[in-house]
C-alpha cells in the first residue's frame, strides 16, 4: 500500500487496516505529512504544521493499537 492511499483512505479504513495491522498510524501521519508538503504551496491550507505533535500522537496511538 503505497502512503498516497493512505492519505486517501477515511477513518472506517484505516481502523480496519489498524485492525489487522496492515498499516500503522505511524505510517498514516507520514503519508498526511507528506501530502501537506506535496500539495500546501498550491493551496496554502496550513500556516503551520506541527510535525513533532503529529509523530508524538502517532506513536501513541501505534502503542495503543498494539
Amino acid at each position: 500500500m503505497s502512503d498516497s492511499d493512505l492519505g486517501m483512505m477515511n477513518a472506517q479504513c484505516l481502523r480496519e487496516l489498524f485492525e489487522s495491522r496492515e498499516a500503522s498510524p505511524l505510517e498514516v501521519a507520514r503519508a498526511a505529512l507528506e501530502r501537506i508538503d506535496r500539495y500546501n504551496d498550491k493551496v496554502n491550507a496550513y500556516v503551520h504544521v506541527d510535525r513533532e505533535g503529529a509523530q508524538a500522537a502517532a506513536h501513541a496511538s501505534a502503542r495503543r493499537w498494539g
